[in-house]
């Protein structure tokens, strides 16, 4: 078949064509826009570590508390693999007060977002998601606050630092709703559907 034929064929069935893809791109824009709105929560957690002893008492060279700043980046490494535990996120949630989904071990050690932007720091981003804004903020406060308890814990038993946790208010802000992306994908859904359509349609007709 030629190109010339190809055109055609498509000016015979523009209308069903341009009908399928309205139709499908309408569907798609509707279902998006009746979604809610998925939140999404965050805050910053810094691990500082005090030296108690003062250079002048102790023989060696604190280089300005160099050790003790790579002291509190490894004690956030720790607090990344901790949070990324699934006992520890269902503490969180049984301490929040929620229910804990029914996932996979492995799922639900995923339900935060937990890293450093540089990994020689020691401050932890750490991020939840969800249709409950209310929910999405009280999870990350919760494990904030979980955090902050474990970390200065650790005080009581080295008499030669202190750890301490500096938080960060959560913030939440709602996620756009992709309309423009589903819209494009179900626009281009309904071209191929069509252009089906219409290849079954002129098979019929020989």
């Amino acid at each position: 078949m030629e190109i010339k034929e190809y055109f055609q064929i498509l000016k015979r069935n523009w209308i069903l064509i341009v009908a399928t893809i309205t139709i499908f791109c309408l569907v798609a824009f509707l279902v998006t826009e009746k979604q809610p709105y998925n939140y999404q929560s965050s805050s910053a957690i810094e691990i500082i570590r005090y030296q108690t002893q003062r250079q002048a008492d102790v023989p060696y060279f604190q280089y300005n508390n160099y050790y003790a700043n790579q002291a509190a980046a490894a004690v956030s490494d720790n607090i990344i693999s901790w949070l990324s535990s699934a006992s520890t996120v269902a503490e969180i949630y049984q301490r929040a007060g929620y229910p804990l989904p029914t996932a996979s071990i492995r799922a639900l050690s995923k339900t935060f977002t937990v890293q450093k932007k540089i990994t020689t720091s020691a401050v932890i981003d750490i991020s939840y998601s969800s249709k409950d804004r209310e929910k999405a903020i009280k999870l990350i406060k919760t494990a904030s606050e979980l955090v902050k308890e474990r970390v200065e814990q650790q005080n009581s038993s080295d008499t030669s630092s202190i750890l301490s946790v500096r938080v960060n208010e959560p913030v939440s802000i709602a996620e756009p709703k992709p309309i423009g992306l589903n819209t494009g994908i179900a626009g281009f859904a309904g071209l191929l559907v069509a252009l089906g359509i219409v290849s079954i349609r002129e098979a019929l007709r020989k």
